[in-house]
């Protein structure tokens, strides 16, 4: 199932936690308890046979893109960047959700079906992808680090944390983008469909002040009633300047002084374009 291979050990430790840029990815399942509850006998092939290996093949086309780890029914990926261009990768994300997405309605509905099941329930995925710029793990001065672990690579520190904050407002078939990434996407390669959709405090992130959470193509369809089940998606309908308030970002960084964060992150991508 895991066509693609992570880096061993002594290739990382050679090669990737000096001065790198790495954009990390989380696909989780949404209403993955519900359905276990209801197909006892019957998930975990769904599960490994449609979700996990649509997922891997589908993005087995890159073959930067690393497994990083699995935590419940969340894949997680990191890939290394070496410039600018390769940031550019919510498209691609969001066709891999909706493929996924895709298979996934097609397994339940024959599954349905020969269970005898009146009532379906639906499997969305989310997504989650933000960067960081990862140092040596013996020099101090760095925010993230990469340490060898019995099962291999695993990335600490408070950009690391950060992804795993932003999850949480995360939804069903939608991209919830760091705002490190955002500003850079849109400074240098005009992205313009992803948009701050509310301002959340994150724990530990900022010292209690409000972070942007940003979503890829917030203006999409939403079903009626997503707008009950979920305060951003209302914002979202109810507000017509989300599409263009990126431009925001440039500001918040300054105000908290955190523009050095993303200097840090153009100095390393810049460097490696000239060498």
């Amino acid at each position: 199932m895991d066509k693609i291979a992570n880096l061993s050990v002594a290739d990382f430790s050679q090669n990737a936690i000096k001065d790198k840029v790495y954009l990390f990815i989380s696909f989780d399942l949404v209403n993955s308890t519900l359905f276990k509850s209801e197909f006892t006998n019957r998930w975990a092939s769904i599960f490994e046979n449609v979700f996990y290996s649509t997922l891997l093949n589908i993005l087995n086309k890159d073959n930067k893109l690393k497994i990083w780890k699995y935590i419940g029914d969340e894949v997680l990926f990191y890939k290394e960047i070496n410039n600018f261009k390769e940031l550019n990768i919510l498209s691609e994300i969001e066709k891999t959700i909706q493929m996924t997405e895709e298979n996934l309605v097609l397994a339940l509905n024959k599954l349905t079906k020969e269970c005898q099941k009146d009532n379906e329930i639906p499997l969305y995925i989310k997504a989650t992808t933000w960067i960081a710029n990862i140092g040596n793990s013996k020099n101090p001065k760095y925010r993230n680090i990469a340490i060898e672990t019995p099962l291999g690579i695993d990335f600490l520190g408070s950009d690391i944390d950060l992804g795993f904050r932003i999850a949480k407002f995360s939804f069903k078939s939608k991209i919830v983008v760091g705002a490190k990434l955002a500003y850079l996407l849109y400074k240098y390669c005009r992205q313009d469909n992803i948009g701050i959709v509310s301002y959340e405090v994150l724990k530990g992130i900022w010292g209690g002040r409000k972070y942007p959470i940003i979503w890829y193509n917030p203006d999409s369809k939403y079903l009626y009633d997503d707008k009950y089940s979920s305060p951003i998606v209302k914002n979202i309908q109810n507000n017509c300047s989300i599409k263009n308030n990126l431009p925001e970002l440039k500001s918040i960084f300054i105000d908290l002084k955190k523009m050095n964060q993303i200097e840090e992150i153009e100095e390393i991508l810049n460097f490696q374009l000239q060498n």
